[in-house]
């Protein structure tokens, strides 16, 4: 089990920890299976959040890295966490960070402003789709860019979800670590999507699957959904003592 190191700030009534861990992926097998979750983000609105850090400086030169991807072979609503341009699927775009979204006829993608991320540093990247707002990627708790697109597919539902990879294939593998990886059946807002970097244990509703990766172990869902992860992993899949800055606003319940 891993200790989060905290200090308490009384100015703000939070606990700001630092650690907790991550999960190393090596960019060659390593991934983690969480497919029961994708029974419950079948339809509709969801929203996926995700600590990362790139082992390289992450460009417009860079290949296709998933950090959350629910799909399947054939699906039609398909969600993917992404970071560039995943060309065979039309996905994503050069450099950026992306929430990607089937609709049964096509992807489209909210992609964010940003396309140049350093090495060795924690960012904070969620996407959210709403049938009535569309498509929003966050950094960092900021919106960075939208979509217009309101429709996600509604035919054959996907049943296969990966953090790290491609959904059923060994594709688009993330270089990186990756920490506090959860996912919502609603769309946040803004201020939500602010709360949800900031704050590990953060309460807001829809909580699906929230799976902290302090290590390379089970990867117990923290929700009140049981969605546990099974690592799919060779030897370079390591959990680390090395976590993004979180805190725990309301007390870690």
């Amino acid at each position: 089990m891993k200790i989060l190191r905290c200090v308490v700030i009384l100015l703000f009534l939070s606990t700001q920890c630092f650690g907790g861990g991550s999960v190393l992926f090596d960019g060659v097998d390593d991934a983690i299976n969480v497919d029961t979750v994708s029974n419950d983000i079948q339809t509709g609105a969801v929203s996926v959040g995700a600590w990362i850090k790139f082992t390289s400086a992450y460009t417009t030169l860079s290949g296709v890295m998933q950090v959350f991807r629910c799909a399947d072979d054939p699906s039609d609503n398909d969600i993917n966490l992404q970071f560039g341009l995943w060309a065979a699927l039309g996905s994503g775009a050069l450099g950026a960070a992306s929430i990607a979204v089937y609709t049964g006829t096509e992807w489209t993608s909210a992609v964010s402003a940003k396309t140049s991320w350093d090495a060795d540093r924690w960012y904070y990247i969620l996407g959210t789709f709403s049938t009535t707002l569309g498509e929003v990627i966050y950094v960092n708790g900021i919106s960075d860019g939208t979509n217009a697109n309101t429709t996600r597919g509604a035919g054959t539902p996907a049943l296969v979800s990966r953090i790290g990879r491609s959904g059923n294939a060994t594709a688009a593998l993330f270089v990186g670590s990756i920490a506090n990886v959860r996912v919502w059946n609603r769309t946040l807002t803004a201020s939500e999507a602010l709360e949800s970097m900031l704050c590990a244990d953060s309460p807001v509703n829809g909580l699906v699957a929230n799976w902290p990766l302090w290590d390379s172990k089970t990867q117990y869902d923290l929700s009140t959904f049981n969605n546990d992860g099974t690592n799919i992993a060779g030897t370079g899949m390591i959990g680390t003592q090395d976590g993004p800055p979180t805190s725990l606003c309301n007390g870690g319940a």
